[in-house]
């Protein structure tokens, strides 16, 4: 008779321990650490094209791969209640991007985690982006580029964000280099379960980039919101 309910209360416990290996991976509670989590993971998550202004024209094809490496800044206000982030995150992208009619340009992204412990294949980003030149730029004049972004991020159970950005930016080519830079807003929005935050954050950025033989290189400099983040992109444009 006495087995009967230990075996009951044994049964209870482990489907209890195995609903806490499948809630959500956020299980922060409070708005205010919530509102953290989004406001870094939309940085993170937030478009980089690492590329000029200068439209690539209709012929005009760009394919390249980058690491970035970010530095979020407000782990500590949700690190209980989330896993597979951590204070520096690093990330592989593979790019496109298309040269369109009249001055526009069509380009994406897809990205790994190369070394956080979210769900089983880490942390992935995508994202798209429509640019427009408004200056095509010369050998005396600058290039001006409107651009539209999307992004989304995911591979951290029970969570998903989301990000719509616009951005101007301005590059001029001196010789071998070709520096640029540009300020924009980044609107992200997070959700888990029933919480759920959206953030406005500002965009700044700077970049250089060069040909070596048949190789472009690109550095670029970005800090949305609070979190700064450098990439490295090497790649081919033709």
């Amino acid at each position: 008779m006495l087995k009967t309910p230990l075996v009951l209360c044994a049964m209870a416990a482990a489907a209890v321990s195995a609903q806490a290996q499948s809630v959500n991976a956020v299980q922060i509670g409070v708005p205010a650490a919530f509102r953290a989590l989004v406001e870094d993971t939309g940085a993170m998550a937030s478009y980089r094209a690492q590329l000029p202004s200068e439209p690539q024209g209709l012929t005009g094809f760009d394919l390249g791969f980058s690491l970035t490496q970010a530095s979020l800044q407000q782990t500590d206000r949700y690190a209980l209640g989330t896993q597979g982030l951590r204070s520096t995150m690093r990330w592989a992208s593979l790019h496109a991007h298309k040269g369109l009619p009249l001055g526009w340009d069509l380009g994406a992204f897809i990205s790994q985690g190369m070394d956080s412990q979210a769900e089983p294949n880490g942390i992935d980003q995508r994202g798209v982006e429509l640019r427009y030149a408004l200056l095509e730029g010369s050998t005396v004049s600058p290039a001006l580029a409107l651009r539209a972004s999307a992004t989304e991020l995911s591979g951290i159970q029970g969570y998903r964000l989301k990000t719509q950005g616009m951005d101007l930016s301005v590059s001029k080519g001196f010789a071998l280099f070709t520096p640029y830079a540009g300020f924009g807003v980044v609107r992200a929005k997070g959700q888990a379960g029933e919480l759920s935050e959206s953030v406005t954050l500002n965009k700044t950025f700077v970049g250089i980039g060069t040909n070596l033989l048949l190789i472009n290189l690109n550095l670029e400099y970005d800090k949305t919101g609070d979190v700064p983040s450098y990439s490295l992109k090497a790649g081919w444009r033709f």
